[in-house]
């Protein structure tokens, strides 16, 4: 049984991260037969029963210390063994580590977190696994991110960037950068991010849904809405360039506008639902939605429950057009066939919109304005059958470029 261990995920309140792994797990274990997947978790708690049968195993990268610590250990019972023969297994015994050590391979899915722009101390915790995956003598590969910049740490992330077996981005500003940096030549390869071969649930799991939540779709095409309380941080921190509204003001009037300009109907889909109030979409989508909904003057539709990702690519299918703030929630409408407006906070989404010859679809947070924003959205209303049919040409190759990371992976084991 050929043992691989996916790392580097946040919770599977993060429905980005939960499409990454599931995406991930089920096309190794479908193309790679042999394959035993464990999936390494800050909350199994949460994500045992989430991503069952899958097994969760409980990872301590958010706790620095204690991850520091065990990183010693593990370091110190190789280094003794190795030059003394001493075997002090007592160091390792714990299960964190010895899924390290029992694994023939580790695959990090950090997605957009081997970067300084979340802290130093936010990349540090995601260097964790890599530098455990070092210490333990074990190949890792970084499958399908979008990294960088880096500052602070750049030494460190370079290190353990050109001891990867290797490393795979999902978009050419990553490849550009890591090139830049110091990378070595042949390690890094572009591919696609692996929620791109996540399927939907079926449509009769949408209708139950829907009909749970009291959602009607039928009366008008839909405008789905992705918010985040991240890039409504970011909106408002410009207020000292000169924006007078919040970004829950300017969104809304933007919507409003839409909705009756093109006689559409709203429905907020949140893709982050915690772990905590701090980080639940469903709060900014359902403020937001209150005054869409008092300028509409009709009901706004706000999906309330904790879904899968699968469940709300379903739902998010059902759109017909869709502006997105967060980028797998777009990720799961490009791959819809969905034409998108991207709200950009990062190099991330500019990036894997050009995949998909949308480049000129993404709203950047610190330049968004009423004006680009309506040009934009205009743009996706009045020509959405001819970007519908661009974008189910290139979503054939991006699935071959994201199951280009399984072949990646495969060879690592030999």
């Amino acid at each position: 049984m050929i043992k691989i261990l996916l790392s580097g995920t946040y919770s599977s309140f993060n429905k980005g991260d939960a499409a990454m792994e599931l995406a991930t797990a089920k096309a190794i274990l479908k193309q790679i037969p042999d394959a035993e997947v464990v999936i390494s978790s800050p909350f199994p708690q949460y994500d045992e029963e989430f991503y069952a049968p899958i097994p969760v195993t409980w990872c301590s990268r958010r706790r620095l210390i204690l991850a520091t610590t065990k990183l010693v250990m593990l370091f110190l019972w190789r280094g003794l063994k190795s030059s003394t023969g001493l075997n002090l297994s007592f160091l390792v015994k714990n299960t964190e580590l010895q899924h390290f050590l029992n694994s023939d391979v580790i695959v990090d899915l950090s997605g957009d977190m081997l970067t300084e722009d979340y802290g130093v101390h936010v990349a540090y915790s995601h260097y964790l696994p890599l530098i455990m995956a070092l210490a333990a003598n074990k190949p890792f590969i970084l499958c399908a991110q979008s990294i960088g910049p880096f500052k602070w740490t750049k030494f460190l992330a370079r290190y353990l960037l050109n001891h990867a077996r290797a490393v795979t981005v999902r978009d050419s500003i990553s490849m550009a950068y890591l090139t830049g940096m110091g990378v070595r030549e042949g390690i890094i390869t572009m591919t696609a991010d692996m929620a791109f071969l996540l399927e939907p649930c079926a449509d009769e799991r949408v209708d139950e849904i829907l009909g749970e939540e009291n959602i009607n779709l039928s009366k008008k095409k839909v405008i789905g809405i992705s918010l985040s309380a991240l890039i409504t941080d970011k909106f408002n921190s410009y207020n000292i360039l000169g924006k007078e509204q919040s970004f829950a003001d300017f969104i809304s009037d933007e919507i409003i506008n839409a909705c009756q300009q093109y006689d559409l109907c709203p429905m907020f889909v949140a893709h982050v639902t915690g772990p905590g109030r701090d980080k639940d979409d469903r709060i900014i989508s359902q403020q937001v939605a209150a005054k869409v909904q008092r300028g509409l003057q009709e009901d706004c539709l706000v999906l309330k429950g904790n879904y899968k990702p699968d469940e709300l690519k379903g739902i998010i299918n059902r759109c017909f057009v869709f502006a997105g703030a967060r980028m797998h929630a777009n990720i799961a409408a490009l791959s819809s066939a969905v034409p998108v407006l991207a709200i950009s906070y990062s190099h991330k989404t500019p990036g894997i919109m050009q995949m998909f010859a949308q480049q000129d679809s993404v709203s950047e947070i610190e330049k968004i304005d009423s004006s680009s924003f309506r040009t934009a959205l205009g743009h996706l209303v009045k020509n959405h059958d001819s970007i519908t049919r661009v974008l189910k040409e290139k979503l054939v190759q991006v699935k071959t470029a994201s199951n280009k990371n399984i072949d990646i992976i495969r060879q690592a084991l030999v």
